[in-house]
């Protein structure tokens, strides 16, 4: 009979001697009496100097056996088997060679065996990384870890919800009874090239009886570097040795009926990770694809805190957008790969999982493009109505959006769009970046400051909010002149605001630039002039409105300022008016050099027949800027715009008769057909069919250039 309570069993393969010092130095300190454990060190196909040192430091312990083997085995299979072999100890244990145990490991190990009577134990790891950049495969516990231990039978069927998530892929953060190893003849599988504990594991599970967790023992410290199996780079057929290894995993795993989801999904990250390497072959790529898409189609996503982040995250998502899908890597080598945007889709549904919308659909459990498709059904505008009535009626919260809805928008449907704190930004930057003199008009026909029902929220149109936001930004310095005072601009309560603003206008022959939403606006803009230039000028000549204003005393002080009489500029704007041929705008404002179209792709047909010219100035549209938010800006050609990414979602439904197919990712797109856009945004737009469509011109180093 042994006279040892637990035999540790240490593989040592070339191990770095610094750090195998570090694990000779745990085991000495350990508080049950290092001269009472077992200490078995099998050295594996090491060279003569790794040998010399292991005997060098540990030949004089009598605890301590050092056996050497040399084989064809690459795993640290092979010196397990040779430690079960050589093991006297009740219990086992085992200790990689660069890692350490904590003081109180064997105590504990022993004890917990002993008062349970459990076959297997489970602790707690800990571990260090090589650099900090690298991401760390560990585990935390649904377990209560307030309890010193839990035993749970493996009949208990709610098992796999219990225990900790990463179990069973380490054998190290384990330990074993001795007798019920020998007795069912466990042993590692040499063949198996990654996951051989696993596989050991899951063979234990499905012949123990009872197991103890510890929730709150941490036995264990681990080193992670960049030349672990796991992290090395792995040639064609190694990758196909994996695979074929993680199939037989993921039947031993269905076999007894636990874990099967999470070694599923861990195996596939494995996997990715090997594959995320651009150099691997179609022809492997698709093979892996065969044998992990049923198995992956199959899986659930791990539910959040199963692994810390952004581990949890990256396996939920990497296997997915890696394995099963092959032909992103085709693009990649031939230099047309496109991101697809599952990034910033799964920002968004991070974002909103916690909304009634997110609860619904289950946004938590989301992780891949093909998830979101699958569950969230396409809308418009009208599936929004309801909720949106709700939040500005009843000022019902968190519906579909957990950022603050800071105005609504109305589309060109007359619909309202929400808008948040983060859109609100990015329309101020689009403003800014437009604004090209230093005398502007702002040229808009909605009014401002239109509240609604009961949530205090603004409606207005898409330009006004983008003016309003960027007023205020920008209330105690502007380096522009504006042809109209800041505190009239926001003119929901100004009778004939468009007669005001362009009389204010046409009085300052100064302007250098005229900013507007759309083509639309350009065409009432010309045609307001044409119509009233000449009541204008009358005002004008007397200093006084001939329409009623309906101006507060404060705004009458301020205006004062901008508008006087001036009979020679009225003058100036009456031979203009009555010149042979159409206005020229270069004769009101000599200085004028650009129109510039805030939301508008083009200037359309509606212009035409307008006795107004546009001669010798440029209309520019630098964005195509919607109420759902930018998306797109303006290449150095004409017509070709890029779409902007950074927060919009987008799919696409192809134009051509009789498609009832899904919506198509950015990377499933065709350069040289039409498309309509669907979008998803942070604001709770979902599988949001917008009334926009392109046509894709190209698709090259990421960028995806298009035609509105």
């Amino acid at each position: 009979m042994s006279n040892y309570k637990l035999s540790v069993i240490t593989p040592f393969h070339n191990v770095d001697l610094h750090m195998f010092d570090n694990t000779v130095k745990s085991m000495l300190k350990q508080n049950y009496g290092f001269e009472n454990i077992q200490w078995v060190i099998v050295v594996h196909n090491s060279e003569d100097s790794y040998y010399d040192a292991v005997m060098e430091r540990l030949s004089d312990y009598k605890n301590v056996v050092i056996k050497r083997i040399s084989n064809s085995c690459h795993t640290p299979s092979s010196p397990r088997n040779e430690g079960l072999k050589l093991a006297e100890g009740e219990y086992i244990s085992f200790l990689d060679g660069d890692d350490m145990y904590n003081p109180d490991s064997a105590q504990k190990i022993i004890q917990h065996l002993d008062n349970t009577g459990a076959q297997i134990l489970v602790f707690r790891r800990e571990y260090e990384l090589e650099s900090q950049n690298m991401v760390p495969i560990t585990e935390t516990t649904p377990i209560n870890e307030t309890f010193d231990e839990i035993v749970l039978s493996t009949k208990d069927c709610a098992m796999d919800n219990r225990i900790y998530n990463d179990f069973p892929f380490f054998v190290t953060s384990r330990a074993f009874r001795r007798d019920f190893i020998v007795e069912n003849g466990f042993s590692f599988d040499e063949d198996i090239s990654i996951g051989e504990d696993c596989y050991f594991n899951l063979e234990a599970i499905g012949k123990a009886d009872k197991i103890c967790f510890t929730p709150s023992f941490i036995g264990y410290r681990y080193y992670i570097n960049s030349q672990s199996l796991l992290s090395a780079s792995k040639t064609d057929a190694e990758i196909l040795k994996v695979a074929s290894d993680s199939v037989r995993i993921f039947k031993k795993s269905l076999d007894i009926g636990n874990y099967t989801n999470t070694i599923i999904l861990s195996q596939a990250f494995v996997m990715a990770r090997y594959l995320a390497d651009p150099s691997v072959t179609t022809e492997t790529r698709l093979a892996v694809k065969e044998m992990f898409e049923p198995y992956l189609l199959s899986a659930k996503p791990l539910p959040k805190g199963r692994f810390p982040e952004p581990m949890n995250s990256l396996i939920n998502t990497l296997p997915y957008e890696i394995i099963l899908n092959v032909s992103k890597f085709d693009k990649i080598h031939n230099g047309t790969f496109i991101d697809d945007g599952s990034s910033v889709l799964y920002d968004i549904l991070r974002n909103n999982e916690k909304t009634d919308m997110g609860k619904r659909y289950h946004f938590d459990d989301i992780f891949s493009i093909i998830g979101y498709q699958s569950v969230v059904p396409k809308s418009d505008i009208r599936s929004y109505e309801p909720f949106i009535k709700l939040c500005m009626q009843i000022n019902e919260k968190k519906i579909f959006c957990a950022d603050e809805i800071k105005w609504y928008c109305k589309d060109d449907t007359g619909r309202f769009i929400p808008v948040t704190a983060h859109q609100e930004s990015e329309f101020v930057t689009v403003l800014e970046n437009s604004i090209e003199g230093q005398n502007i008009m702002f040229w808009h026909e909605n009014p401002i400051g239109t509240t609604a029902r009961n949530d205090g929220i603004c409606i207005t149109g898409m330009f006004e909010m983008a003016l309003c936001a960027y007023l205020n930004k920008h209330r105690y310095g502007r380096d522009v002149i504006l042809t109209v005072p800041e505190c009239v601009i926001p003119n929901a309560y100004i009778d004939n605001a468009t007669y005001f603003n362009m009389t204010l206008s046409l009085l300052n022959c100064e302007v250098e630039q005229v900013i507007m939403p759309v083509a639309f606006d350009l065409a009432s803009f010309m045609s307001f002039i044409e119509e009233n230039i000449t009541d204008i000028a009358d005002d004008i000549e007397k200093g006084e409105f001939s329409k009623q204003i309906n101006l507060n005393d404060y705004q009458k002080k301020i205006v004062s300022a901008f508008f006087y009489k001036d009979a020679e500029r009225a003058e100036e704007l009456r031979k203009i008016a009555k010149a042979d041929g159409p206005i020229r705008l270069k004769d009101i404002w000599p200085r004028l050099k650009q129109i510039t179209l805030l939301g508008a792709h083009f200037v359309d047909d509606s212009i035409k027949g307008i006795n107004v010219s546009l001669d010798g100035i440029s209309v520019v549209s630098k964005y195509v800027l919607t109420p759902y938010g930018l998306i797109a800006k303006k290449t150095d050609k004409e017509d070709e715009y890029e779409l902007v990414r950074d927060s919009i979602f987008y799919e696409f439904s192809p134009k051509e008769a009789g498609n009832e197919g899904g919506l198509l990712r950015l990377d499933e797109v065709e350069a040289g057909h039409k498309y309509d856009l669907y979008i998803t945004t942070s604001a709770g737009l979902y599988r949001f069919r917008s009334n926009l469509s392109v046509e894709i011109v190209s698709m090259e180093a990421n960028r995806v250039i298009v035609r509105f």
